[in-house]
């Protein structure tokens, strides 16, 4: 309910030109069927047109393997945020050794690639806890959503992003944010009481996230992310706090963590 549609679609390369253009067709309209009753279940189509029926998501392996090397070679914003959006890539339905196989180019690149590494650090960083120097909540100053809190990219992008480096300069493979953290752990990366300590945070964000202010345009369920000062509870207040006190000492240990491996 809280979710747009992200999706794509990577195939087996066919032995020959017919072959390769019959298997173009047929993932195209397999694309856009899938597409359009996603959407008439209520997902709306990602803005940024993140989806298996733009041609630029649907290809064979060996063209996406292209694509992955174009993006490494071009270290601009674009480019990496494409290659985030992969390491967050799981297969729903398929093959899953050709998904795989990508994913095993992904990782042999990324660790081989320290420029992209600091992109990523700078995505990562990008959106900030929602805490002043002074503990206090930063809250929305103007129009309709004024005295709200952004949950959505003051606090739980910041802890995805942040968890999902660790994730990827420690070659794991995970793509939930809880089972990244249990595999960090696992690994001996995080400390038990560290883990711990980020899988309650995360579950506090998760949980205000779907308080978050909702409405239906177009027919469709929707949420801006923004947490309504009539929801939020002194008592919540200050859960939260404790919690972005949590998330912004993660994204200094990230950034201070892939500093030193640059």
């Amino acid at each position: 309910m809280l979710s747009d549609q992200d999706s794509g679609i990577v195939y087996g390369d066919s032995p020959d030109g017919e072959g390769r253009e019959e298997s173009r067709r047929y993932f195209a309209a397999l694309s856009d069927q899938v597409v359009q009753l996603l959407l008439g279940a209520g997902y709306p189509l990602c803005e940024g047109n993140v989806l298996s029926s733009n041609s630029e998501w649907c290809r064979p392996l060996s063209s996406w393997q292209e694509r992955l090397g174009r993006w490494f070679d071009e270290p601009a914003w674009e480019p990496v945020r494409y290659l985030l959006i992969v390491a967050d890539s799981r297969c729903v339905f398929g093959a899953p050794e050709l998904h795989e196989e990508l994913m095993a180019y992904f990782y042999r690149d990324v660790i081989q690639q320290p420029v992209i590494v600091k992109r990523m650090l700078e995505n990562t960083m990008k959106h900030k806890v929602l805490l002043n120097v002074f503990g206090q909540l930063l809250r929305e100053p103007y129009g309709e959503d004024a005295g709200s809190l952004d949950i959505k990219y003051g606090a739980y992008i910041p802890m995805v992003n942040a968890i999902r480096l660790l994730a990827i300069e420690a070659n794991l493979r995970e793509t939930g944010t809880l089972e990244r953290i249990r595999a960090l752990e696992e690994q001996g990366l995080v400390q038990r009481s560290e883990a711990a300590e980020w899988i309650q945070t995360f579950r506090l964000f998760l949980r205000l996230r779907m308080m978050t202010t909702e409405r239906i345009e177009n027919g469709r369920f929707t949420t801006n992310g923004k947490l309504s000062s009539r929801k939020l509870t002194k008592e919540m207040a200050e859960e939260l706090k404790s919690g972005l006190k949590v998330g912004k000492k993660l994204q200094r240990r990230v950034y201070r963590h892939t500093m030193n491996r640059l």
